[in-house]
């Protein structure tokens, strides 16, 4: 998992691929956080479009738990899960579920990335541009 923050669009990249457990999103989440440039009125697009699954846990169990670390956190944002297969739309259904109970946080599945960005309200002329940080994020994690 890794991320990127694009402060000039109000967005954070998140990208998670292969194989990882809660603690490897909980580990990225907090580095996230404590990045100078991080503010939690910024959006987020998640890339699950490489997620593999979670290790050490069930799925339900692993999303209660990543729930339960996102319920401390004064985010106030709309969260964009991009997915490639019904894995991922799985988790990010729960994720999304789960997230009613949250004050702050609007989460969405989406199978496009304009889609992800149309329901974000980011401009659709930047679209070349977050995909190209989508790629190069990519890129960079492992």
């Amino acid at each position: 998992a890794n991320y990127m923050i694009l402060p000039e669009l109000r967005l954070i990249l998140e990208c998670c691929k292969g194989q990882a457990s809660v603690e490897d999103a909980i580990y990225m989440k907090k580095r996230e956080l404590s990045d100078n440039l991080y503010n939690p009125n910024y959006n987020i697009i998640v890339d699950f479009r490489k997620f593999e699954t979670l290790l050490d846990l069930t799925i339900n169990e692993s999303t209660t738990n990543f729930y339960n670390f996102l319920k401390g956190l004064e985010i106030n944002s709309n969260i964009a899960f991009l997915t490639a297969g019904p894995h991922q739309v799985g988790i990010s259904m729960i994720l999304k579920e789960l997230s009613t109970n949250l004050r702050y946080i609007k989460i969405e599945v989406f199978s496009t990335l304009e889609a992800a960005i149309r329901f974000l309200g980011c401009p659709i002329e930047n679209f070349d541009l977050i995909n190209n940080k989508i790629t190069e994020l990519d890129k960079n994690t492992a």
